[in-house]
């Protein structure tokens, strides 16, 4: 007879499957741990990022991290830093610039004024047909908030009384909010030379110049950089505003927060970002690409009142380049007179502290008036930039 253990009759697995049953179960209830974990993590991280973008003050635009600015503006509840298809149709996207005025709008700023563009985007109701009306001079302002007229009305701008100064002549304010350098050019190129210009003016804000370093402020743009190859447009054709929301929507914090720590460290340490000589090459390519088509260039300057001023880039580069500049800080002071320094910016300034009130735009456009009836055309030759 066969002696049976103390135990009772041994239980032996059939072909030993038991074992790596149990094995595959516990690996796969450890990948369910690890999967519900993260998405844990996940989850946390989303409405932890949700909280902290809507909760606390909006950064600059250009204030940060370009990922962090991104991942900003794709979980603002009130749809990003600028709204660009919202509250009214104020912006509306652009291949090339990123976003431009919408056409045919009617918008109120807080203040009350009105803003208004024509078909095109460009400021105010009047539509300017190509080719012109015979005996009418045509000038195009390019520039940021400064020259499209933040907060005042449609006929407060610079480029409005500036027309109303000249006979016979139209202004074009093709003006943006938050634009800079690079996206002047391709307004210039894609919206202002089919209209046959005969001067093109540049409202020069000298903040713009650091905007020039960005691929992103306010909202996606197109960017110059120097490489071995040249000067070179990045980020472009540029990504539309609801494209990079949902980009950025879709993709998992888990994988975004390593990204926005390298991009935080690339960004305190991204060396030199004055935007001098981005702004000197594209101030330049502005210049030739009007003069090009036959068009004056002038680069006028829009001091930003109260704080310190001195001849900086603009100064140097109308010295270095022999551009046509109007500095219109000499005409501010004589305006202001013994005025303090506070109450001529209560005077020319808005309560924002930082746009042109009408009387500050009726400076400047006095201020191109006078230098327009004091200084014919020059003479270019056929090497001329």
């Amino acid at each position: 007879m066969r002696a049976e253990s103390p135990q009772g009759p041994a239980l032996l697995p059939s072909g030993g499957q038991v074992p790596g049953r149990s094995r595959s179960r516990r690996l796969g209830f450890l990948c369910l741990r690890v999967l519900l974990a993260l998405a844990l993590v996940e989850m946390t991280l989303r409405i932890g990022f949700f909280a902290y973008a809507n909760l606390t003050a909006r950064p600059c635009c250009g204030g940060g991290p370009p990922i962090l600015l991104r991942m900003f503006n794709a979980y603002l509840s009130g749809g990003g830093l600028g709204d660009v298809g919202r509250q009214g149709d104020k912006l509306v996207g652009d291949v090339h610039r990123g976003h431009k005025m919408s056409a045919n709008l009617l918008y109120t700023y807080p203040g009350g004024a009105d803003l208004t563009t024509n078909s095109l985007g460009a400021r105010g109701t009047r539509e300017y047909p190509v080719p012109k009306p015979t005996g009418i001079q045509r000038f195009l302002a390019l520039g940021d908030s400064m020259t499209l007229g933040h907060g005042v009305s449609d006929h407060d701008t610079w480029p409005a009384q500036l027309a109303a100064l000249l006979p016979d002549t139209e202004v074009v304010n093709l003006g943006c909010e938050a634009y800079a350098h690079d996206q002047m050019y391709f307004a210039l190129e894609d919206d202002g030379l089919p209209l046959r210009p005969d001067v093109v003016i540049l409202g020069f804000h000298e903040p713009d110049l650091q905007r020039d370093c960005f691929e992103f402020y306010c909202f996606e743009k197109p960017r110059w950089v120097k490489s071995a190859e040249g000067w070179q447009v990045v980020n472009f054709p540029v990504p539309l505003p609801d494209e990079v929301r949902m980009k950025y929507l879709a993709l998992p914090m888990l994988y975004m927060f390593p990204k926005l720590f390298a991009d935080l460290v690339a960004w305190r340490h991204g060396g030199d970002q004055s935007g001098v000589e981005e702004g000197q090459e594209i101030l330049g390519r502005v210049r030739r690409l009007a003069e090009g088509a036959g068009a004056r260039f002038i680069l006028v300057r829009l001091p930003l009142l109260g704080e310190a001023q001195g001849r900086g880039f603009f100064g140097r580069w109308c010295e270095q380049t022999g551009a046509e500049c109007v500095d219109t800080l000499p005409a501010f002071e004589r305006a202001s007179g013994g005025e303090s320094e506070a109450a001529a910016v209560e005077r020319f300034v808005l309560p924002d502290r930082w746009h042109y009130s009408a009387a500050g735009h009726q400076i400047v456009a006095t201020a191109l008036r006078d230098y327009l009836a004091t200084t014919p055309p020059p003479v270019r030759s056929a090497t001329s930039p």
